[in-house]
């Protein structure tokens, strides 16, 4: 299994919490190919080290809103604010479309930390079937070949932070050990 290590830990952005203490907060941000894993690793996350799992999917309301204005940088700050603002360490979990490369670009430049997951696609596709909500796999094959067709671009972006977290199987890398190769 191919791992790219990252040779520092997530940063921690300071900020002022509504009382008016400066506080480190962690912004993570985990996109890569559907049925690698992000989900359960995000839930893993606020389970076991007390993140904020913001998934996407479940506030696509209040996160259209943030970036209905686009890949811009007042887009970007807008997102690190809310994110900020809900006072702890927070991962946002976007398996993104790739015409919004460039706004997580942005993200990763206002200080959030990104990370790929990937892997063998057909185990990442098998991995998606068994899911408890059954959706058209026309919605795989259509993300999946964006992401390939996107790569090029995709790639330099997350170069030091991707992780192949499935495997044929389907399996999954161990949380604990996603982990570790994240944070040191």
């Amino acid at each position: 299994m191919l791992v790219h290590r990252s040779s520092h830990n997530p940063q921690r952005q300071r900020a002022i919490t509504p009382s008016g203490h400066t506080t480190s907060v962690a912004l993570l941000l985990v996109s890569g190919l559907p049925g690698a894993g992000k989900s359960t690793y995000c839930e893993w996350l606020a389970q076991v080290h007390d993140y904020i799992h913001w998934e996407t999917d479940a506030h696509l309301a209040e996160w259209d809103q943030l970036i209905m204005a686009g890949p811009n940088l007042q887009t970007a700050t807008a997102a690190r604010t809310a994110m900020r603002g809900l006072g702890k360490d927070v991962v946002v979990e976007w398996g993104f479309l790739p015409k919004f490369l460039p706004l997580v670009r942005l993200m990763g430049q206002v200080g959030f930390d990104l990370w790929w997951f990937g892997g063998n696609e057909v185990a990442a596709r098998q991995s998606w079937q068994k899911r408890s909500i059954r959706l058209d796999d026309r919605l795989f094959d259509g993300q999946l070949a964006s992401i390939q067709a996107a790569w090029p671009r995709i790639e330099p972006v997350y170069r030091g932070h991707t992780i192949d977290t499935v495997s044929p199987g389907p399996t999954h890398m161990d949380n604990v050990e996603i982990y570790r190769h994240m944070f040191g």
